[in-house]
């Protein structure tokens, strides 16, 4: 091979791996609607978009309700399927696990690029997309994906899962070159779950820039909305 081959295909495997590192993102972009059937927007979510341009293998999301990391996870779940990548995605229950798929099944009939990538295997449990296999798993049971072999595991509200079937989950990753792993879930308990799981982390954190003062920090509940001022008694600092 000359040199200048060998350099176009460097330069076609550079341009292909920041084209996979981006996919999620226009996903969010160019394709996907949420529940309401509206374009995702950042302007109120800002840190979704580091989140997004995220791809390290393992990524624990430590979030509050309604943030947006849901869709986050359908759009990172379609787009490791494009790249020919086979998901589990686990929830804590059958009937949560029913109802998200439901609210999936609804977004791929207002997305045309959805529909036109959807196999003929298209049920609650299992869905071919763009030739790849996702499962929709239940933490009830092992049996939803102890036989299914994976490159991608997401874990939804992993505090609600049965933990001891959930540990089973990464096993599915072993004979992939890929092993990436998605936990994702409101904190319930100090060093349970997905606090525990963030504290394995690099624990980054958001933080926001004071508009007074210009100080950059993480918004805190107890730190910058309340104060203890004596043991279970709070009050607010402004």
């Amino acid at each position: 091979m000359s040199k200048i081959s060998k350099q176009r295909a460097i330069n076609y495997i550079e341009l292909e791996q920041r084209r996979r590192k981006e996919l999620r993102l226009k996903y969010a972009i160019d394709h996907h609607l949420n529940t309401h059937g509206k374009k995702l927007t950042f302007d109120d979510r800002p840190y979704l978009i580091k989140i997004y341009k995220e791809w390290e293998p393992n990524i624990v999301v430590k979030k509050s309700v309604q943030c947006g990391a849901s869709e986050w996870a359908i759009c990172d779940c379609f787009a490791q399927a494009e790249r020919g990548l086979s998901v589990i995605y686990v929830l804590p229950k059958y009937t949560l696990r029913n109802r998200f798929v439901k609210r999936i099944d609804k977004v791929i009939d207002r997305v045309p690029y959805y529909r036109e990538n959807i196999g003929d295997t298209d049920s609650l449990w299992h869905k071919r997309y763009c030739g790849s296999d996702i499962i929709f798993a239940s933490s009830e049971t092992s049996s939803d994906f102890i036989e299914f072999p994976a490159d991608v595991v997401i874990v939804d509200e992993i505090d609600k899962c049965n933990q001891v079937n959930i540990a089973l989950a990464p096993d599915r990753l072993t004979a992939s070159e890929y092993k990436y792993q998605r936990k994702i879930s409101t904190p319930t308990i100090e060093d349970y779950g997905i606090d525990l799981e963030y504290k394995k982390s690099d624990t980054k954190e958001w933080h926001i820039t004071c508009e007074a003062c210009g100080e950059r920090q993480p918004l805190d509940f107890f730190t910058n909305v309340i104060k203890e001022v004596s043991e279970k008694q709070f009050e607010l600092i402004d």
